[in-house]
Parts: C-alpha cells; structure tokens; sequence
C-alpha cells in the first residue's frame, strides 16, 4: 500500500469536516431552496474535491519533484490572485439586484474545487 494514501486520506477527512466555504454555502442553499435541490452541490464538492486531490496526490507531485521552481512560482500567482480577488471584494459596489431563485449547480461547484 502506498503510504500517501494514509496522508491523503486523513487530510480529505480534516477537509471535509472543517466550515469551509463550500459547507457555508452549502448550509445556505438547504435553508433557501431545500435538501433536494442542494444535493447538486454537494454532490460537486464531492466529486470535485476527491479529484482535485487524486490528480495532485497521483500526478502534479511527481512534476513538482522534477521542478521544483514550478511550486514556487505557483505560489506567487496564486497570492497574487488572492490579493486580486481580496481587492475586487473590498471595493465592489452594492448590488440593488435581486436574489438569485436558483441553488449553486454541480458543474459550478465541481468547478469551483479547483479553483
């Protein structure tokens, strides 16, 4: 057995149970449209997580070993694009439009994992 696994394992567990966003938004969605239309989205986290993790466990580690410098400059434009995101939020205007009547879809959750 490979002994990642267990790592991998133990660190989907801790994930999965902690208040991240996507059991926010999920908790959100069951109170505003009901059980039946969130399983959609938690279907995506489902999915979507447990692939992100299985390519970057089984995949992309064995390139960051070749290259190393690939993380670090990966590490660089992620913390750009969050201070880009940090930034749009700060100063984005109210918005007088109407709520949305419809939950998060799967392919936009899925989606959202790898973001």
């Amino acid at each position: 057995m490979h002994p990642e696994l267990l790592s991998l394992f133990l660190f989907m567990l801790g994930t999965g149970c902690s208040p991240g966003p996507n059991n926010i938004v999920a908790s959100y969605s069951g109170f505003n449209f009901g059980i039946l239309k969130t399983l959609p989205h938690m279907l995506g986290v489902i999915f979507g997580f447990t692939l992100m993790v299985s390519i970057l466990n089984f995949g992309l580690i064995n390139i960051f070993k070749i290259y190393p410098l690939l993380q670090e400059v990966l590490k660089i434009f992620g913390s750009m694009f969050l201070i880009y995101l940090a930034y749009k939020i700060a100063f984005s205007k109210k918005n007088s439009e109407e709520k949305k009547q419809n939950p998060v879809k799967f392919i936009e959750t899925f989606l959202f994992q790898f973001l």
